[in-house]
């Protein structure tokens, strides 16, 4: 199913599941374009995305991507790092994940205190590395329309025995049991 209706999702809890370059972010901001085009008022979106480094790393942001800017609340986390690839060894992979939880954590209570009717969230997986779900799922709540994406695949399941990966794979699949659609690319 690749529509970019808006409509379509209105009322739903949904989650887009793919490995990477898997065009996860690109189906987000084509269904969050067309809700910004119909002039839907009340959207939200937070994203996890990776920043780009040197190297190419990261994931594809949402500000990269997305027309009608101005008709959407944008929360972006001060920095978001790919742990797997950025960090050197067990410590510095987790120490970049707890970091990434924190930084997304702060844009997350600013939805929860001050929620909007549709929300969307890039990568939610960054957050999922180190962070609560319970957060994410209190977030998601707030919302009438939730769409997100998160990472399942092989790649980068190398972690160097950190347990990130496992945790990830865990977490989206529990995150999977409060949507009301999953949608695989």
């Amino acid at each position: 199913m690749k529509t970019y209706d808006f409509n379509k999702f209105m009322g739903k809890k949904t989650i887009i599941l793919g490995n990477l370059n898997s065009e996860k972010t690109r189906l987000l901001c084509k269904i969050l374009e067309d809700g910004a085009a119909r002039q839907y008022r009340g959207i939200s979106a937070i994203d996890m995305a990776p920043q780009r480094n040197m190297k190419g790393a990261g994931g594809n942001s949402l500000l990269e991507s997305i027309a009608y800017l101005d008709r959407i609340r944008l929360l972006v986390p001060r920095r978001v790092y790919e742990p797997r690839i950025e960090g050197a060894d067990r410590r510095e992979i987790n120490q970049l994940a707890i970091w990434n939880a924190k930084n997304i954590a702060v844009q997350l209570r600013k939805f929860i205190s001050s929620p909007t009717r549709a929300l969307f969230m890039n990568d939610v997986t960054m957050y999922l590395h180190q962070g609560p779900l319970a957060i994410l799922l209190k977030a998601i709540s707030k919302s009438h329309t939730f769409i997100g994406t998160a990472f399942r695949g092989t790649i980068l399941l190398d972690d160097l025995e950190t347990g990130i990966s496992r945790r990830e794979k865990k977490l989206v699949d529990r995150l999977t049991c409060y949507m009301d659609e999953v949608i695989s690319v």
